[in-house]
């Protein structure tokens, strides 16, 4: 029988804290809140935390990358 001590526990996901989030997109916190509340593809939702004061809110980085992605390609089609 394998006891926690022989396998470690391995993270299920890395999360970005919201300076994580502004830093890497250039943008403001009502920037990142207008992108939360866009129609279509809007930025994802935080996996840990809520909005408020004080409260610090996680985001999946796979969940941001995804997104990314989405925004990428939806940018290329406006180009066309």
């Amino acid at each position: 029988m394998e006891t926690l001590e022989s396998k470690p526990i391995q993270p299920v996901s890395k999360y970005l804290n919201t300076n994580h989030i502004l830093e890497r997109f250039h943008i403001s916190k009502m920037t990142l809140w207008r992108k939360m509340q866009k129609e279509n593809n809007p930025f994802p939702k935080p996996r840990i935390g809520q909005q408020g004061k004080g409260c610090q809110r996680l985001w999946a980085i796979e969940d941001v990358l995804d997104w990314e992605q989405k925004e990428s390609l939806g940018c290329d089609n406006v180009r066309e």
